[in-house]
Order: C-alpha cells, then sequence, then structure tokens
C-alpha cells in the first residue's frame, strides 16, 4: 500500500515497502524533484533489521513524517514507527530508537496486523488512525500528536471500520473510512474539528452502501464543507 506526498519544496516523495511476502522485506522512499524527469534511486529507511509494511507519509512544516507498521522481533505484536526527514525526503532519522521498540511513540496494537496507516496534520496536531485486522474483526485506532509528532496518545478505537484515508481541509480532518458489518459494506466519511475529537463525536458527512466488497479508500481533493 504505497502512499505519496507533495513536499513544501514542491518535490514528490512516495514511500513503501520493497519485497514480497514477509521476510527480506525493507521500507524504501522514493524522491522526484520539482522539474525533474524521473525519480531519484530507492532511498533505503533504516529499520534496524525487523520487517516494515503498509508505511504512510504526513507534511509537517518543513519535516516529513514516515509511519511504518514494523513486526516484533518475537511474539505477534504490531508497531507503529515514527521516522522524520528535515530535508525534503533526502535523509531519514528515526523518532524512536530501534532498541527500544515496546516504547516506540505509538505503543503496540495487540495481535493484530496492521493492514493500514494514514495520517494528517492541521493547526499543530497531527492525527493517525491505525487500521487492524484480527482474523475478520477489523478495527481503527485514532491517534493524536498536539506536540509536533514527539508524542501521540490513543483518542479511541472504531470498530469494524478500515482502509482508512485523511486529509486536512480547513484546518479541519476529513476521514473516510470502510464499515463492515456481515456482507453489508459502507464508505463512512466523518469530519474532524480535532486530532483529538472522538470518531463518535465527529459529523458524519456521507455513508453510502455498497453491495460488493469494499477494498480500499482514497480521498484526493476534499473541499470544506
Amino acid at each position: 500500500d504505497p502512499h505519496i506526498v507533495t513536499t513544501p519544496e514542491g518535490a514528490l516523495v512516495a514511500c513503501a515497502r520493497k519485497g514480497a511476502g514477509t521476510g527480506g522485506g525493507s521500507l524504501v522512499v522514493y524522491r522526484r524533484a520539482i522539474g525533474a524527469a524521473s525519480w531519484g534511486s530507492p532511498i533505503t529507511v533504516d529499520t534496524n533489521g525487523l520487517e516494515p509494511f503498509n508505511p504512510c507519509l504526513c507534511v509537517v512544516g518543513s519535516r516529513l513524517f514516515l509511519f511504518a507498521a514494523i513486526e516484533a522481533p518475537v511474539g505477534t505484536d504490531s508497531y507503529v514507527w515514527t521516522f522524520t526527514s528535515d530535508d525534503d525526503g533526502l535523509t531519514w532519522q528515526t523518532a524512536a530508537a530501534p532498541a527500544t521498540v515496546d516504547r516506540t511513540t505509538v505503543q503496540a496494537v495487540p495481535v493484530a496486523d496492521i493492514q493500514r496507516l494514514r495520517a494528517a496534520y492541521a493547526n499543530g496536531q497531527i492525527i493517525l488512525f491505525v487500521h487492524t485486522r484480527n482474523g475478520t474483526t477489523n478495527t481503527t485506532y485514532q491517534w493524536a500528536s498536539d506536540d509536533l509528532g514527539a508524542s501521540f496518545v490513543l483518542v479511541t478505537t472504531i470498530a469494524g471500520e478500515g482502509y482508512c484515508d485523511v486529509v486536512a481541509v480547513g484546518g479541519q480532518f476529513i476521514a473516510v473510512f470502510g464499515r463492515f458489518s456481515g456482507a453489508a459494506y459502507t464508505t463512512r466519511i466523518r469530519r474532524f474539528g480535532s486530532a483529538f475529537q472522538g470518531a463518535a463525536s465527529a459529523i458524519i458527512v456521507s455513508a453510502v452502501d455498497s453491495g460488493n466488497a469494499l477494498g480500499s479508500v482514497y480521498l484526493a481533493n476534499v473541499a470544506a464543507t
């Protein structure tokens, strides 16, 4: 599930897991400078030899954040690690030391595989959604930071929803989720006035039923409503 953003300098920066299946995968970033005719060579981000999955990017002022699901070396927990770049995506640093995998900035998601990460920034706040699946159970964890990513707190969990995407529009966050209920599927769009506003009180902008199996959902060019 690759992800791409435009940096403040106008470059395109994309992230992805390189390698199929499990074992031997790496976290890579691709960068295309403004006006360049092609993409630069892949930049490998150090994950201390652990398996990365489903990364996403977030632009926070002049800093780029890279979030990635990292499988723990033992047990079945998955973790979210944060990486940062202060040179428009050319080099990356871990925001939490790899040696303290159980004390990363965003805490462990218990016994579940992380399916998607998505984040956005507005008004000094970062909102981060972590979609997990445990068997057939889908859950999205909503995290928030008001100190430019130095720490995150868990705001709420959203049962039965996942494959989310989020954008910042007019100082608010517009997020879309796939909702799963038996054989019924719904695309649900919510408006969050703050990264710390829980999903239960967020305004539901739209809820569209679908008769088909729902895959990934995306937001692009969303206008404020």
